[in-house]
């Protein structure tokens, strides 16, 4: 039972680095844009409406804080990449 567990939690990171890297497509693209175009990396009302928007997608309430926290998290990192690109 563990070693499945386990093993799905593997199948699970493999899709989230996959999409962890199509993220920071996005991001990357994004930041080129901000940084032609003399726009601030960080956009507080833009944060805030994703983190609410990730809240509301949490159908389980028991994981909504930590979700939150993760996406607040990479979001962090993110506005850090943008930084070290402008």
């Amino acid at each position: 039972m563990l070693s499945q567990d386990r093993q799905r939690i593997d199948e699970i990171d493999e899709q989230i680095v996959s999409l962890l890297e199509e993220r920071y497509d996005c991001v990357s693209h994004i930041a080129k844009i901000k940084k032609d175009n003399h726009i601030p990396v960080f956009d507080t009302t833009r944060e805030e409406a994703v983190l609410e928007k990730i809240r509301q997608m949490v159908s389980n309430e028991d994981y909504a804080d930590s979700i939150v926290e993760t996406f607040n998290q990479i979001m962090m990192v993110s506005k850090d990449y943008q930084k070290s690109k402008q």
